[in-house]
């Protein structure tokens, strides 16, 4: 499958909205979503066949970029989506300066781990009890 990674846009809102609220523990809201452009943050959205099929959410200050959230529709996931929204993502980054991204994932969370050690991202510490109880490892990577 050959995914178009691009900024969201006004018919993605809704759609994006329900991708992270089906995946997430933690979303951004409809209006989140179409105000991110507006306030400095990146929200992409990959595509295929003109459906929304995953998201990446980030925020990008000071030459560093913080991923928020990651989501790939079930119907999409292991397919490429969240690798090319990663790439995408590291891209937009390089283009505003951005020299590193960073983010983290619940330990227990191996599917995602995996997903970011396969595209370059590197353990940097630990959130002792960060979700629930499950420590969150932080990563990065420099760009």
């Amino acid at each position: 499958m050959e995914f178009n990674v691009r900024p969201a846009e006004s018919g993605d809102y809704a759609r994006a909205y329900a991708i992270e609220r089906e995946c997430l523990d933690t979303f951004w809201s409809e209006e989140q979503i179409k105000n991110a452009a507006k306030n400095g943050n990146i929200y992409l959205v990959a595509e295929y066949g003109g459906t929304a099929a995953g998201i990446i959410s980030a925020v990008y200050c000071c030459g560093v970029c913080e991923i928020m959230n990651l989501a790939v529709a079930p119907e999409f996931r292991r397919k490429g989506a969240a690798g090319k929204l990663l790439r995408e993502l590291e891209k937009t980054v390089i283009s505003l300066g951005g020299e590193k991204t960073v983010l983290e994932a619940a330990e227990d969370n191996t599917a995602a781990l995996r997903l970011y050690e396969r595209c370059g991202y590197l353990p940097v510490g630990r959130r002792k009890g960060f979700y629930k109880g499950t420590d969150a490892i932080l990563m990065e990577k420099i760009l």
